[in-house]
C-alpha cells in the first residue's frame, strides 16, 4: 500500500457496528425479559416460603422445618439468578451506550 492510498473502509464497520447493536439491543430486551419472569416467580417463591414458615411453627414432626429450609434455599438461589440477571443487563446496556457513542463519534 503506498504512502498516498487511504486505508478501505468501505463501510464495514458501520455495518458491523449496526449488527453488533442490534445484538446488543436484542440481548438487553432478553434479559429484561428474564427478569420480569424471574421477578414472578421470586414473589410466588417468598410467598410459599412465608406459608411454610407458619406451617412450621405447628409441625411436630420436623418435616416443615426442611421443607421450610429448602424454600429459603431456593429462594437464596432466585435472588442469586436475579442480581446476575441485573448485572447482565447493566453489561449490555453499557455495550449498546458504547456503540452508540461510537456511531455519534461517526
Amino acid at each position: 500500500m503506498s504512502e498516498s492510498a487511504a486505508p478501505y473502509s468501505g463501510g464495514v464497520p458501520s455495518r458491523l457496528d449496526s449488527w453488533r447493536l442490534k445484538r446488543a439491543s436484542e440481548r438487553v430486551r432478553a434479559l429484561r425479559e428474564e427478569l420480569r419472569v424471574t421477578d414472578e416467580q421470586l414473589a410466588h417463591l417468598v410467598s410459599d416460603a412465608d406459608d411454610l414458615e407458619a406451617d412450621a411453627a405447628i409441625d411436630e414432626t420436623g418435616r416443615g422445618a426442611i421443607a421450610l429450609l429448602k424454600a429459603h434455599e431456593h429462594v437464596e438461589a432466585v435472588e442469586r439468578h436475579r442480581r446476575h440477571l441485573v448485572e447482565s443487563i447493566r453489561a449490555a446496556e453499557a455495550d449498546v451506550d458504547r456503540l452508540l457513542d461510537r456511531r455519534a463519534a461517526g
